[in-house]
């Protein structure tokens, strides 16, 4: 046995079999043991913020190895930035105060492997807002400042139109919350004034205007002047017939003819034969008129104005008495001199381009005495409400387009003297009988009703006509029978003049003498003879 274990052979082999056994046992382990693979899934691959930001977004992380987080924004934070196996980490961003979005990417690594979260934040909604969204400011005369405050988030301009010279704004310009401060000049103007301001925010483009209304300069004896020379300029006073009365502006107002002056203010203003003398050259009033606040009277008699300026008259609020007789006055009333109160003469005749209609509103008159409508173009029918001119004492319409009916307020008016509806072609039917109730107390009475186209017969009620009823005319209409015995038997039939003022008439329309000896026929042939 011992000579069997010291063979080299022996030994060899045995050797040989050991190292083969182990090395085969080692190729066997190597080739069973695979390399070990990354893993790294994440929760979510994006990440999106509102403009408040804060935290919020969790990612989960699923990994076998340890893992980092990176990421190049400032306004993102990732806490933690690294871990080992599975975990998670937090997202946070700032606030944005911008008003654009931003967005970035946060990477996360594991070995070999990495993966991408897409990161997004909103921008700001555009805020911008003007002193609670006014639109409207007012402003004194006298001028001033006046600071609006904005509050935006957004850059904006302000912008004061060019052609509005008597505002400045500063600043023009700012971003965020910030005041803008007015500066306005005083207002030395008869008229009122808006600047409209334009503010403007940059990001989105919305737009705001904002209006500062300024007030008028308050009238003054000042301001009555500069209408008077406005108003002498325009009546060209180098052809005024007297040249010893044309106003010499040097002078006081009080030296200027037709002028007169109350407490310092205009209460009159006279042009005419009296005063200018008659003015020939046609001219046109300026709206400067309306600047005499105080006037009460105002006169233009027989002086070539043309055009409208009823308007204008209608700002004239304490006016009481009103002529433009004999002109070339255009236009027609409107319901806007009702609001004249204190009228108590109107005098717009012998101006043939004044038309429309007589405004109810004239009822408001209340003070109302004379209205003096004449040889105009005024048509239609005389409103009912005109029964409210309590005071109307002279109602002359004569030679207009006035047309029937005449509604029954005459009897309205106690101190009534003149009414004078003659020369109308357009008044037909029968005789109004309105004027058979008249009850007045003045102490004479004129009714003109002749040369129009009424029919029928003298209302039997005409008989009531008051005694102070000096004149009665109603010839040349389309009168036809016997005229009541009663109206004959008036006080005043023959100071009525009947050959004259009643007649003539159409064939078939006359009277019968009173003791019953027959008709007399001054218009043509009666059938009735209403005393037999």
């Amino acid at each position: 046995m011992e000579i069997q274990s010291l063979n080299p052979f022996y030994m060899t082999h045995s050797h040989l079999f050991k190292t083969l056994g182990i090395l085969s046992a080692c190729v066997l382990a190597f080739a069973c043991t695979k390399p070990k693979e990354t893993e790294l899934s994440l929760s979510s691959l994006a990440a999106n913020f509102d403009a408040a930001g804060a935290a919020g977004v969790t990612i989960n992380v699923t990994s076998n190895e340890a893992w980092t987080v990176s990421n190049s924004a400032d306004w993102l934070t990732a806490s933690p930035t690294s871990g080992n196996g599975n975990g998670s980490f937090t997202l946070t961003a700032q606030e944005n105060k911008g008003i654009d979005s931003r967005s970035t990417t946060v990477i996360v690594t594991a070995k070999d492997k990495s993966a991408t979260i897409s990161v997004s934040q909103l921008g700001l909604t555009p805020k911008f807002l003007i002193t609670g969204d006014v639109s409207q400011k007012h402003v004194g005369y006298e001028g001033g400042t006046a600071t609006l405050e904005i509050k935006a988030n957004v850059p904006w301009t302000v912008t004061v139109p060019e052609d509005v010279s008597w505002v400045t704004a500063s600043p023009t310009s700012g971003e965020g919350d910030g005041n803008v401060t007015f500066t306005f000049a005083p207002n030395v103007l008869r008229q009122a004034r808006v600047a409209p301001i334009l503010f403007r925010e940059t990001v989105g483009g919305t737009e705001k205007t904002v209006k500062f209304d300024q007030e008028m300069s308050p009238a003054t004896r000042l301001t009555d002047s500069l209408a008077l020379v406005s108003i002498f300029n325009a009546s060209h006073p180098d052809k005024w017939p007297k040249p010893e009365v044309v106003w010499d502006l040097t002078k006081p107002m009080t030296e200027w003819k037709g002028v007169t002056l109350t407490d310092g203010r205009v209460t009159s203003l006279k042009f005419g034969s009296a005063t200018t003398g008659v003015l020939t050259e046609a001219w046109t009033m300026p709206a400067d008129l309306c600047d005499l606040e105080e006037l009460t009277e105002f006169r233009v008699v027989k002086c070539a104005l043309n055009g409208e300026i009823f308007p204008y008259v209608y700002k004239l609020s304490k006016l009481k008495i009103l002529y433009l007789t004999n002109n070339k006055v255009t236009g027609s009333l409107s319901s806007e001199i009702g609001n004249l109160t204190g009228l108590t003469d109107i005098y717009i005749d012998q101006n043939e381009d004044i038309t429309g209609t007589l405004p109810a509103a004239l009822g408001n008159l209340k003070s109302l005495k004379n209205l003096n409508i004449a040889k105009t173009a005024i048509g239609g029918t005389i409103p009912e409400e005109l029964g409210g001119c309590e005071s109307m004492a002279n109602f002359m319409a004569y030679s207009t387009n006035l047309a029937s009916p005449v509604p029954d307020i005459f009897s309205k008016f106690p101190n009534l003297t003149v009414v004078q509806l003659y020369n109308n072609p357009n008044m037909t039917g029968p005789l109004p009988e309105t004027f058979g109730k008249l009850n007045v107390t003045s102490k004479n009475l004129s009714l003109h009703l002749y040369g129009c186209n009424f029919e029928g017969n003298i209302p039997e009620s005409y008989a009531n006509l008051p005694a102070v009823c000096k004149q009665f005319r109603v010839q040349d209409n389309k009168l036809k029978g016997v005229v009541p015995a009663a109206v004959q038997a008036h006080a005043n039939w023959s100071t009525w003049k009947p050959e004259t003022y009643i007649f003539p008439q159409q064939e078939g329309f006359g009277l019968s003498d009173k003791n019953g000896s027959g008709g007399q026929d001054l218009g043509g042939s009666v059938d009735t003879d209403p005393w037999n």
